[in-house]
């Protein structure tokens, strides 16, 4: 015959109410849990697919980024002005360009950039009429520096490379001016 005490009995039924009263807990447990489990999910997911789909960009850097992220009316670009005694022709301009800059990767890039995500260079098919303009009318200082003001306030097109040089043949005094943006 097995006989329970009292007090031990009593303990059982308190240990037993409590185990009822986690068990009503369990299931707002359960959704707390569920929640931070698929959270960690999703930023482990995010992170991989990051470092597996990414791997092999060329990235910009910090710089960069910070340019590109900047107000449009900032335009944070660089210009210069070159200003030439005599002229060359625009064939002979597009010759020069070809040989001397198309040799760096970074002319026939352009910027890729997604929410979320990095940007990065990306190479494309370059276009040089996209890129370099001819002015072959005779212009003044006054019209270029006009033609000047007009381009820097533009924003630049990111699905091309990003440079442009406008070539002024015909200044005023026998000169000629190259535009660099």
């Amino acid at each position: 015959i097995i006989s329970v005490s009292p007090q031990l009995n009593s303990s059982f039924l308190n240990h037993s109410r409590e185990l009822r009263s986690c068990q009503r807990n369990l299931p707002e447990m359960g959704i707390v849990w569920v929640v931070l489990c698929l959270f960690f999910f999703l930023i482990f997911l995010y992170l991989s697919l990051c470092l597996t789909l990414w791997k092999g960009k060329n990235y910009l850097s910090g710089c960069d980024a910070v340019m590109m992220k900047q107000d449009s009316y900032l335009c944070s670009y660089v210009n210069a002005m070159c200003f030439m005694k005599g002229s060359m022709t625009g064939e002979e301009l597009t010759k020069v360009i070809v040989e001397g800059m198309l040799c760096h990767e970074r002319m026939r890039e352009r910027i890729v950039a997604r929410q979320w995500l990095p940007m990065y260079w990306e190479k494309v098919d370059l276009k040089l009429e996209d890129h370099i303009f001819i002015h072959a009318q005779p212009t003044t200082e006054l019209e270029l520096m006009d033609v000047m003001s007009r381009e820097q306030l533009e924003e630049m097109d990111l699905s091309k490379p990003l440079w442009k040089i406008r070539y002024f043949q015909h200044l005023e005094g026998g000169r000629s001016a190259l535009y660099f943006r």
